[in-house]
């Protein structure tokens, strides 16, 4: 087996537990040394960054976001990341006549960050939101001095992925999460 099916397999022994598999990602990356290509489909409204008065309605996108995604977080968890995020000035809105989506950025580096937190609802998919906004923070990395940025992807959404690489985002690798669950 590979060096992670080993690890898997020792995890169930030695936690008496079973391994299910989580949410599959691809990881991406963007090089950030030379300007980025201008977009050719504009999405009405604005990047702005997050703030507090926004908090309500980005804590309410982050928890879909969790459900969406099937992830194990409780909601003071991702009410408290969203928070610390906001005031960090870490996290971004698109906004048309109010927020329409978020962004946001960690894992800072001296040469590069990831872009986390990319949520549009429902209502405000398909207008363009999500590829403005990752376009915009991007750029706004490269500004700060970045060299590159990266982020997740779901590996089963091949249309956020598209949407990355029409970007300059390239595939670099996978992460696969595995959980344990005592009892079965």
């Amino acid at each position: 087996p590979s060096t992670g099916q080993a690890f898997v397999q020792e995890c169930q022994h030695l936690l008496h537990a079973q391994a299910h598999l989580g949410l599959e990602q691809v990881i991406m990356r963007l090089d950030l040394r030379a300007p980025l290509t201008p977009q050719t489909r504009k999405a009405p409204g604005r990047l702005r960054r997050a703030w507090m008065e926004d908090f309500n309605v980005l804590r309410g996108w982050a928890q879909a976001m969790v459900l969406e995604l099937k992830l194990y977080e409780a909601p003071h968890e991702t009410a408290e990341v969203i928070r610390r995020a906001v005031e960090g000035r870490r996290y971004f809105v698109w906004d048309n006549g109010g927020p329409v989506a978020m962004f946001g950025h960690s894992g800072h580096t001296p040469h590069g960050a990831r872009i986390n937190s990319v949520y549009v609802p429902p209502a405000h998919r398909g207008r363009g939101y999500a590829t403005a906004g990752v376009w915009q923070l991007s750029e706004l990395l490269r500004q700060s001095g970045k060299s590159f940025a990266c982020l997740f992807a779901d590996r089963h959404n091949p249309q956020t992925i598209r949407m990355y690489e029409k970007l300059g985002y390239k595939i670099i690798g996978a992460l696969d999460e595995t959980r344990f669950v005592h009892g079965e």
